[in-house]
């Protein structure tokens, strides 16, 4: 994946890159969140050197110059999720998710410990949705917010939803989860990435020193 896009306090930050024989697949497309932007996260799906551009973001509205042969994951406000995507008939659309067919291409939708633990280093609570030895369809998981992945002994793959700086946050975010299908959800503590108990997260969280990520 490669973040397009990073909006936090109104500072803009923009990863672009396109040549002039790819200007012809870039379009416009403008996203309508529905509510006030604060906080914004754009990711390009997709392995490719054209990513696209952000024109401008006003109120609810994000103006975007978009390449149709990526796709895109936006993040507003840390919790609406939007995909979108190009059609032939219909140019760039809202989905549920963007659909893939191999496994390791979902995957990588994914971020696993070792790219959390040095993006967000420390104490994160998260949102377990499921455990699995067997390939799984990731679509129905991505809908609920940002992917994370931990593999496990026996050949299980944890995943979980959010990340979160208390246990308090979590248990709300739970509790939505819930509501949308998700009845086994629960929550869990990860430290740098990786999991750890609640009783281990007090001692951690009694010494700052240790939530630095080397």
């Amino acid at each position: 994946m490669k973040e397009l896009f990073r909006l936090i306090c109104s500072v803009i930050l923009i990863n672009m890159s396109f040549d002039s024989l790819a200007q012809a697949k870039m379009l416009n497309y403008t996203l309508d969140a529905n509510v006030a932007i604060t906080d914004c996260k754009i990711v390009a799906l997709k392995e490719s050197d054209e990513i696209g551009k952000v024109e401008s973001i006003s109120g609810s509205k994000i103006n975007l110059r978009i390449h149709k042969d990526n796709a895109y994951r936006i993040t507003v406000n840390s919790d609406k999720v939007f995909y979108i995507e190009y059609g032939a008939k219909s140019g760039f659309v809202q989905v549920d998710a963007v659909r893939f067919t191999r496994r390791d291409v979902l995957a990588s939708l994914a971020i696993n410990p070792d790219e959390a633990a040095k993006s967000e280093p420390g104490l994160k609570y998260r949102i377990q949705v499921g455990a699995f030895s067997q390939d799984v369809a990731l679509n129905s998981f991505m809908k609920l917010g940002e992917l994370y992945t931990e593999e496990i002994d026996g050949g299980i793959t944890r995943y979980m939803i959010g990340s979160y700086m208390s246990n308090e946050e979590a248990e709300i975010a739970e509790a939505k989860i819930k509501e949308m299908g998700f009845e086994g959800a629960f929550t869990v503590v990860c430290y740098n990435g990786k999991r750890v108990s609640f009783k281990e997260a007090q001692l951690l969280s009694k010494t700052p020193s240790a939530l630095t990520y080397n």
